[in-house]
């Protein structure tokens, strides 16, 4: 059992698993709205070729926090993770980001220097995902839409089409690998094509 705080005062708790053979260290995240013993038997194959870090973000399983801001300021926890793993294994430790959904998203919009980021499932940006949730409602979606937007403005400081992994991606020169189902309902491909076409040096794995 681990610890580490945000940069906005955030406790984060997570579990380090440490292999003797370690070749760097994979830091794990999970999607929306589980915690990291939902992402455990998903990623422990990585063990022991890597030291693994799952944590939970803000709000979610162990860690502090009463918000879910889905994505926005989850990357002060991706941020947080990295720092205490350069304090645990030193600054030239190789590390990789393996996140999925909510994680997959924040990490895409860290900006942390890392070898790798891995992203299962990421939108690539918040404004596409509003649109789709409120889909249901037809015409009226807009007006949900504008609802959204606004209450964002007010609790986030910020509108959702700021919070974009593609427009965060565009410039990276990080090894990024995007992995999206065809058929998955809750977050649609288009998303991952619109990762790919911000920065076409992506490697995109779309699974049928």
């Amino acid at each position: 059992n681990v610890s580490f705080t945000t940069k906005d005062n955030i406790k984060i708790r997570g579990w380090l698993i440490i292999s003797k053979k370690a070749n760097g260290t994979v830091i794990i995240g999970h999607g929306y709205p589980f915690d990291k013993g939902n992402i455990l038997p998903v990623a422990k194959f990585l063990y022991p070729d890597y030291n693994l870090l799952f944590y939970d973000h803000r709000y979610f399983g162990e860690s502090s926090g009463r918000i879910s801001t889905l994505g926005l300021k989850e990357v002060e926890d991706v941020n947080a993770a990295v720092e205490f793993v350069r304090n645990r294994f030193g600054d030239n430790e190789d590390i990789a980001l393996y996140g999925f959904s909510l994680s997959a998203s924040a990490m895409l919009m860290s900006k942390q220097d890392v070898d790798a980021i891995i992203a299962d499932s990421a939108y690539a940006d918040l404004e596409m995902m509003v649109e789709h949730v409120f889909s249901i409602f037809g015409p009226l979606k807009f007006i949900f839409a504008k609802s959204m937007n606004i209450v964002s403005k007010l609790f986030l400081g910020t509108s959702p089409r700021y919070i974009s992994p593609a427009n965060s991606i565009k410039d990276s020169k990080t090894a990024i690998l995007v992995i999206h189902g065809s058929k998955y309902s809750h977050i649609p491909v288009d998303n991952a094509y619109k990762l790919k076409a911000s920065n076409p040096s992506i490697e995109l794995w779309i699974v049928e």
